[in-house]
């Protein structure tokens, strides 16, 4: 998801990162899952709040859907 809204937003690995105030290794490894893990809930939130984006945990089970936003 980090890759394909960096590409929309039309920034490079590095771009982001200096945003985000990471390494452009760090963005690299996120983006092609070198670690095999999801990023921290809060890495990926900074990621997206550096270039605008609020990030949004859902939780459902069944027709019950709680929305959490994590907003800075």
């Amino acid at each position: 998801m980090i890759k394909e809204i960096r590409r929309r937003e039309n920034l490079s690995q590095a771009e982001l990162a200096k945003k985000a105030h990471f390494t452009k290794s760090v963005i690299a490894r996120i983006e092609t899952n070198a670690s095999h893990t999801l990023p921290r809930p809060d890495l990926f939130k900074r990621i997206l709040q550096a270039i605008g984006y609020e990030t949004i945990i859902v939780a459902r089970k069944g027709n019950k859907v709680i929305k959490t936003a994590l907003c800075a």
